[in-house]
């Protein structure tokens, strides 16, 4: 199996992903860590686009407890770019968000 990791948010990260991941995988998911203060939540959207401009919620995931956190688009769904999207914040600080790929690999005669 191979894996791709990259980045999407940055510490104190707010908002949208800073740049779109190009990411034609079938097996898409993301990591958030994240630390909270008191009566924490926070929403995060997992987004998939097949052009890089136009956008649509693959996975959706409310947070209220700190920590690494996951989401995972459904099977059936691939799009050429993900990104991650924070639309609601309450009390809770970003430390890192990434987006992972992974493509099983199978060997082949030649």
């Amino acid at each position: 199996m191979i894996a791709r990791v990259f980045r999407a948010l940055a510490s104190g990260a707010t908002g949208v992903s800073d740049i779109p991941i190009r990411m034609p995988s079938a097996n898409v998911q993301a990591l958030i860590d994240m630390s909270v203060g008191a009566t924490p939540t926070i929403t995060v959207n997992l987004e998939g686009s097949p052009d890089g401009t136009n956008w649509f919620a693959s996975a959706t995931g409310t947070f209220t407890t700190a920590g690494l956190q996951k989401l995972v688009k459904p099977a059936g769904e691939i799009y050429e770019y993900y990104r991650l999207n924070i639309t609601a914040n309450t009390n809770v600080t970003v430390n890192n968000g990434w987006i992972i790929g992974s493509e099983e690999i199978t060997a082949t005669s030649f």
